[in-house]
């Protein structure tokens, strides 16, 4: 796609979830920002981990058919402590 080296600079990912009486609406999208250059060094890992249980479930009109579950039961452990 180009003649110059390119690296990966920056990814950005947004989710969101709307529930309402009307209905449910989701949408998500994600961007990747290209440089000129080589790959740069690898860099931290970020996690990201709720710290309370909760539980979502979006049901499809009166059918009551599951479209969407999620459980987060407790927080994660953390594999490096």
């Amino acid at each position: 796609l180009s003649r110059e080296p390119l690296a990966i600079s920056d990814v950005v990912q947004e989710a969101v979830l709307k529930i309402a009486e009307e209905g449910v609406e989701a949408a998500a999208v994600t961007v990747v920002a290209m440089r000129a250059g080589s790959a740069p060094r690898p860099q931290r890992v970020h996690h990201i981990a709720f710290d309370r249980p909760f539980g979502i479930v979006v049901l499809a009109g009166s059918d009551d058919v599951p479209l969407f579950t999620a459980w987060q039961a407790e927080a994660p452990v953390d594999p490096n402590a």
